[in-house]
């Protein structure tokens, strides 16, 4: 194998199914989505291993359920998708569905093009998993994406209440408040919520490690308008911001987060 020449496919029928699974999860993991095709050649012994687990006997639905999270990032979603559906067929044959499949399945549906499908499998996952703070933002996320502001602002004040104290969720709360806010054609040049823009400026202004909050401020996902807004975050103080909306802030970084 190009990767590790000394992993020779008799030394792989040597480990145990659940070890390889460990094995090629901690590669992928650290190199996360794979898009360049240079890199997907030098990977390919990795998706290998992953395809020759799915294969085996004793592949349960939690094996498959993490090997499809190797195949999305390694290019092959169709593959994930397989692979979490035999998952799930293995769970009805057995106890019962998992959230935890679910929410993988929806993931792949996601990255196979099938939004619809994986917003109906999230929200099932939800059912089974109510206390959960990460299913309802990811819904949220896919609702945003759809241009469904409401049902993002929805899902987002669901995980809130689940975890009052997620950043992520705040700023998914602010970005559907403030797209709620103006039309959705570009047609209406009013501001908007400004609170709501601003807000979610500030948040990712004191939490700058957090690259959701500038993916969710970014200027494609609010026009031209918040483009200056933004702009003036990154040449002024939150102070000159908050003039903007005609007060004084003086927060902190953890503030309006919860």
């Amino acid at each position: 194998m190009a990767a590790a020449p000394w992993f020779t496919p008799e030394a792989v029928q040597t480990v145990p199914t659940r070890q390889l699974v460990v094995a090629v999860k901690q590669v992928t993991d650290a190199v996360g989505y794979v898009t360049e095709s240079a890199h997907l050649e030098i990977l390919a012994p990795w998706l290998n291993l992953a395809r020759t687990a799915a294969a085996r006997a004793d592949a349960d639905a939690e094996v498959l359920r993490a090997l499809s999270g190797v195949a999305r990032r390694l290019g092959v979603a169709s593959e994930a998708l397989a692979w979490c559906e035999a998952a799930l067929a293995l769970e009805d044959s057995a106890a019962g569905r998992t959230a935890s499949t679910l929410v993988m399945l929806g993931y792949a549906q996601r990255d196979t093009e099938d939004p619809a499908a994986a917003a109906a499998t999230w929200s099932a996952a939800f059912a089974l998993d109510p206390s959960s703070a990460l299913i309802p933002l990811d819904l949220a996320d896919l609702a945003f994406t759809a241009g469904d502001f409401t049902a993002a602002h929805t899902w987002a004040e669901r995980t809130l209440e689940n975890d009052p104290a997620s950043i992520k969720a705040r700023g998914a709360v602010l970005a559907a408040q403030y797209r709620a806010s103006v039309s959705t054609d570009g047609s209406d040049d009013r501001a908007g919520d400004v609170d709501a823009l601003i807000d979610l400026t500030l948040l990712a202004h004191n939490h700058p490690g957090t690259d959701y909050l500038r993916q969710l401020g970014c200027p494609a996902n609010f026009g031209h308008w918040s483009r200056g807004v933004i702009t003036r975050r990154a040449s002024g103080s939150p102070a000159s911001l908050g003039r903007l909306r005609g007060e004084s802030h003086s927060r902190s970084p953890s503030e309006g987060v919860g």
